[in-house]
């Protein structure tokens, strides 16, 4: 139960994806979909263990404790560095450049909080509860507003029609099924 605790905030960004197609789906592929994420966390450790307890030359070949864990430690430490980025970048996209400020500061105020540093204990708690509040803030703008490009317009001359109530069934009845020859030309040609 703890290393899902654990885990979960690591894995959260890339599962996302998964999470939120199960709930779009629903029933049986929201079912499938967490099942398999409940396998993935619970799969190791009853490999690990069944393998350690009923195979009995199979704990000496794990490593022991030493140096190399505070390594591995620190090369895993990069990729959750560069999660963050990932999402910070992610963040950028969708606020205005203020936001961005906002969530950069507030992340440097949860990392003097949380790193070894000169502050006082009674200080450390309010930086930290300071940095979580601008972070909540900087959530809480107003989505940036972009301009989504000419093409996805649906007033731009590119050839295409809009949609008018009973065309497609005027042209059924006529017996018209071919695409508009405009529609063609204008594909061709590109």
């Amino acid at each position: 139960m703890l290393a899902v605790v654990v885990a979960a905030p690591c894995t959260a960004p890339f599962m996302a994806t998964a999470i939120g197609v199960a709930l779009a789906q629903g029933g049986l592929v929201s079912f499938a979909v967490f099942v398999s994420l409940g396998l993935g966390f619970a799969l190791p450790f009853v490999v690990l263990t069944f393998l350690i307890t009923l195979v009995p030359g199979f704990a000496r070949l794990l490593p022991k404790p030493d140096k190399w864990m505070d390594v591995l430690k620190h090369i895993l430490s990069l990729l959750m560095y560069a999660a963050c980025l990932w999402l910070v970048w992610v963040f950028a996209q969708q606020v205005e450049p203020y936001g961005l400020i906002l969530l950069v500061f507030a992340l440097a105020l949860v990392v003097i909080a949380v790193l070894k540093s000169p502050l006082p204990k009674i200080v450390k708690p309010l930086v930290l509860a300071g940095g979580l509040v601008l972070c909540g803030l900087a959530a809480s703008l107003p989505r940036a507003e972009k301009d989504t490009g000419r093409a996805c317009r649906p007033d731009h001359a590119s050839g295409f029609q809009r949609r008018k109530p009973g065309r497609l069934a005027r042209r059924g009845q006529a017996g018209l099924r071919r695409p508009d020859r405009r529609l063609v030309r204008h594909l061709q040609g590109q």
